[in-house]
């Protein structure tokens, strides 16, 4: 495991320009998080939640997920791929290997965003949030299940231009409930809200009103397992059946 982890690891780094805007892209947007439309008069962690619930529930997806997918599906280019395969590899240290290398590559986001929301919550307060701790780890739980699912998603597509695609259409996607719960609202066949709940990029636009429900928690954190774990039985599947 550790030498399929250490190769990944590798090759992400080695992946040139691609490595590059990737990191471009996470100052990009931490930037655009941090500092921009700060009124410091009028600044605490509750404005800033409210503000970057509803940006990050667009932007993590299509910018670090299509960034994340891009890396991901450039590798499957290479060789390597079918080297680990020919050489006995087992199928669940492929893809461990490559879902931590892209845990790890998230966190480069992750990590200084929390840090950042921690200096804010302690520098200006949190107001009336009761439990402001518990957003920013529902942040984090969010963007790496958004990231990781990204990466199972480029896995099983296995092509670079719909890795591509994938990031911004499951985005895309994601809000057509939101629309059919605006259309439907007033209809017997309305969405109910913990439906919408359960899809990641809603989770995140719903972070700052929903973060202290125990419900949205509880969805929150099964809605990842349950997407892991049914996206790694179906790449699993498709790595111990696909012949190279």
């Amino acid at each position: 495991m550790n030498k399929h982890l250490k190769a990944e690891l590798y090759r992400t780094v080695h992946t040139g320009r691609f490595f590059i805007y990737y990191l471009l892209c996470v100052a990009g947007i931490f930037f655009i998080m941090f500092g921009t439309n700060v009124n410091i008069e009028q600044y605490d962690f509750r404005i800033m939640i409210a503000n970057m619930s509803q940006f990050s529930s667009m932007i993590v997806g299509t910018g670090l997920g299509t960034m994340l997918a891009l890396l991901q599906g450039g590798l499957y280019s290479s060789r390597m791929y079918f080297y680990e395969v020919m050489d006995g590899a087992k199928t669940h240290h492929i893809i461990f290997s490559k879902l931590i290398t892209q845990l790890l590559l998230s966190l480069i986001y992750v990590v200084p965003t929390a840090v950042a929301m921690s200096f804010v919550l302690n520098k200006y307060g949190a107001q009336e949030m009761e439990k402001p701790w518990i957003a920013i780890l529902l942040y984090a739980v969010i963007t790496i299940h958004i990231c990781l699912r990204v990466t199972l998603l480029t896995m099983l597509a296995g092509r670079l231009l719909v890795a591509v695609v994938l990031p911004y259409a499951i985005t895309m996607l994601e809000v057509v409930p939101i629309i059919l719960q605006e259309l439907l609202q007033n209809t017997i066949f309305a969405i109910p809200d913990s439906f919408l709940e359960w899809f990641p990029s809603l989770q995140m636009m719903n972070l700052f009103e929903l973060c202290e429900q125990p419900g949205f928690i509880v969805r929150v954190l099964l809605s990842f397992a349950l997407n892991m774990i049914l996206l790694y039985g179906i790449v699993c599947h498709k790595y111990s059946k696909k012949h190279f």
